[in-house]
């Protein structure tokens, strides 16, 4: 503008309205736009880590089950061997016993 030109005020009422209200659109846009990108990038993420969190707890879940196999198996060995002795001190105490009644 001039110096000489004159300014009309309810122009400038409106001619900042209208500059107010274009910018609320663009920040709307933008907003809407930057929500939508990275809402993708958090549906994928949480899909990511979903997965990462089941293929955990299937992997924990199978080595969970290897040592309980395993403790089953020594438990059993350890009653095998528990058995065979306490068959070893019958037949032991069955001679001894056999042994005093001859006498």
């Amino acid at each position: 503008m001039h110096s000489g030109d004159q300014v009309d005020p309810k122009n400038i009422d409106s001619d900042l309205e209208a500059k107010t209200r274009d910018a609320e659109v663009r920040v709307a846009k933008r907003a809407k736009q930057s929500t939508c990108s990275p809402a993708k990038e958090n549906g994928e993420s949480s899909w990511n880590d979903l997965l990462e969190f089941e293929k955990k707890r299937h992997k924990d879940d199978h080595e969970y089950c290897m040592e309980h196999l395993k403790f089953d198996k020594e438990e059993q060995q350890l009653r095998r061997a528990q058995s065979a002795q306490l068959e070893s001190i019958d037949a032991t105490m069955a001679r001894f016993i056999n042994e005093q009644n001859k006498k």
